[in-house]
């Protein structure tokens, strides 16, 4: 089905897993090397608006195809095989912004700041310019997966360049 199908705007939220690397370079401005790739896997979650004309609900986007939701709970997989969360309890949620969804039912959008455990952005080390951005299809009625890339800030010549992750979703709510 295409978007353009729905006659009425579906309502549905999706809940999965995301797994990710966070690319380590050398700090060189211009040679840059990876040195490190770490693990991370997470909680992910999106709330979208399908097609019709508009959507209302707590947290659902109120315009019709859109999408949005949170990259949370990350965690990076330890030397000694022990998953700790992220960067020592920090940049551990990552708002996924509002982003368009296509006829064709793929998405994408912008990345806000990862959240610091306490729920600040942390603008130190990474950028949410349009370099950071996640995208992805919606597989029928059921199903969403994709990717997503946080950049680092350019400010900043911090060890940890940017992460690279993907996941899949299921419709748990508002399933067509």
């Amino acid at each position: 089905m295409r978007t353009s199908d729905f006659g009425a705007s579906v309502a549905a939220t999706f809940k999965g897993r995301t797994m990710a690397r966070s690319l380590i370079n050398n700090g060189d401005e211009t040679s840059i090397t990876l040195s490190g790739a770490t693990a991370l896997r997470g909680d992910i979650m999106l709330t979208a608006c399908v097609g019709g004309s508009g959507c209302t609900g707590s947290g659902i986007p109120t315009d019709a195809d859109k999408i949005k939701g949170m990259i949370s709970n990350l965690e990076e997989l330890r030397h000694d095989g022990a998953w700790v969360p992220y960067n020592n309890g920090s940049a551990v949620n990552i708002p996924m912004l509002e982003g368009d969804i296509a006829a064709d039912g793929s998405f994408g959008g912008r990345l806000d700041h990862p959240q610091n455990s306490d729920g600040t952005a942390n603008t130190n080390d990474y950028d949410n310019t349009v370099a950071s951005k996640y995208g992805g299809n919606l597989y029928g009625p059921e199903e969403a997966a994709g990717w997503w890339h946080v950049q680092a800030d350019n400010r900043e010549r911090a060890r940890r360049s940017s992460i690279i992750g993907s996941f899949g979703a299921k419709c748990i709510s508002g399933c067509p």
